[in-house]
């Protein structure tokens, strides 16, 4: 008799481990409680628009994720993104945008840095790195790495528009895991960040020939259409929501819920607390549409982000259609600018949002008229924020799954945020039990 698995939470992580279990031959059940597959990875397609409510791309850039797609036939249908977007990256400064560097070189030629901070970077090989067993926020390991004005003008920005949160409470181990293991492992992030590009070239050359370099895909529709082709292969029940005796009749039970949907499935006081912790921050999601006309000069591009202490009413402008052209009907431009986070968080409530972005967007990209197509959404406590006491709840996470052997903790509160390592989370599990 096949063993059965429950999975609470029909999001990203919950479909890929349905996915790779059914593969497997188990009996997968996944409940979720409201009434559509895919959490916050959301499409929708309006007026000729296709609109993304969570990631608008997201990195080829683990195993477990090119063989969930490869799995579900959906190879063939993926839309790579623009060779600019990969590359093409703003910063708002003064109302103008200033090219991000995209390597080293342009680091040493960039305007936003001084000629003191450059000899910074050169000197980074020679930093000592951090204990192991020390804590640093982002900030302070930035900081002390590259030096507060690198941190100001690119860690912080880049980090906002990662988690929407404060880089001076992000614990870098957890938040930034691939600069902090750069650090540990090589004794400089520069140079553990060029051994490790080196290393992922080798693998996709021995995976597939015909990745693009940038690896930013989508797909027709949207990326909510890698969750409609997984949910549709297994068996879910919306909204619904188990109770604790319902779960205990299957052979392991999988959450990929919220911190606070969690806390009602468990007795356990220490882990409980840990859940209660977790901070969340809610972003407003904006998606304009205009005639190419109305911007004629929008650059090449991914978008830009802002700084910390910017005047800009959004944390990030993504220029959608910039990165692929299936995204608007042709002749039109679709912007996305991403609003609150914990910099602002009452802001995505403001009755005139719509009016101050559009004063942004004719400060900064000299756009002219009105937007032909407009749509507004609020996603309430969309991102976990990894802070100082991360190392805590990880901690907890670990002792109440080895107490428990049938149940395991796939929420994107532990083990990584971004779709890749959702899926992978969910990959390496299916491997093990």
């Amino acid at each position: 008799m096949n063993k059965k698995v429950a999975i609470v939470g029909a999001g990203i992580a919950g479909l890929s481990a349905g996915h790779f279990l059914k593969k497997k031959g188990y009996e997968v059940t996944i409940f979720e409680a409201s009434g559509k597959v895919g959490g916050y990875m959301h499409s929708q397609q309006i007026d000729g628009f296709t609109l993304e409510h969570g990631p608008n791309t997201v990195l080829l850039n683990t195993k477990g994720l090119r063989e969930l797609i490869l799995s579900v036939g959906l190879w063939d249908k993926i839309k790579f993104s623009n060779p600019g977007a990969g590359k093409n990256r703003f910063l708002v400064k003064d109302n103008n945008l200033i090219r991000l560097p995209s390597n080293p070189l342009e680091f040493l030629s960039t305007p936003l840095l001084t000629f003191r901070d450059k000899l910074k970077l050169l000197k980074e090989p020679f930093i000592s790195p951090f204990k192991a067993t020390d804590n640093p926020s982002v900030a302070a390991f930035a900081k002390r790495r590259f030096g507060p004005n690198f941190h100001y003008h690119f860690i912080e920005p880049f980090v906002t528009g990662i988690y929407a949160g404060n880089t001076e409470k992000i614990a870098v181990k957890h938040g930034l895991k691939l600069l902090w293991g750069a650090e540990q492992k090589h004794s400089s992030v520069l140079k553990g960040l060029i051994k490790r590009n080196k290393e992922v070239q080798n693998q996709d050359n021995n995976f597939k020939k015909d990745i693009p370099k940038n690896k930013l895909f989508s797909f027709e529709g949207g990326l909510g259409k890698l969750c409609e082709v997984i949910a549709s292969q297994l068996n879910i029940k919306l909204n619904t929501k188990p109770t604790k005796a319902e779960l205990e009749e299957f052979d392991h039970v999988i959450y990929t819920i919220k911190a606070k949907g969690l806390n009602q499935y468990t007795d356990n006081t220490f882990l409980k607390t840990q859940l209660s912790n977790i901070p969340y921050a809610s972003v407003g999601i904006m998606h304009l549409g205009f005639e190419e006309a109305q911007i004629p000069n929008l650059p090449d591009g991914y978008g830009a982000l802002t700084l910390m202490d910017g005047p800009q009413h959004f944390l990030g402008l993504i220029f959608s259609s910039k990165i692929f052209t299936h995204v608007a009907p042709k002749g039109k431009i679709l912007l996305t600018a991403i609003i609150g986070g914990l910099k602002n968080p009452a802001l995505i409530e403001d009755p005139k949002i719509r009016q101050k972005i559009m004063e942004d967007l004719r400060a900064i990209l000299n756009v002219s008229g009105e937007p032909c197509f407009y749509k507004y959404t609020i996603e309430k406590e969309a991102i976990p924020q990894y802070h100082m006491n991360h190392q805590d709840l990880l901690d907890e996470v670990l002792k109440f799954e080895q107490a428990n052997p049938k149940y395991h903790i796939l929420s994107n509160f532990v083990r990584g945020i971004s779709v890749g390592d959702c899926v992978e989370k969910a990959y390496q599990l299916s491997l093990e039990i």
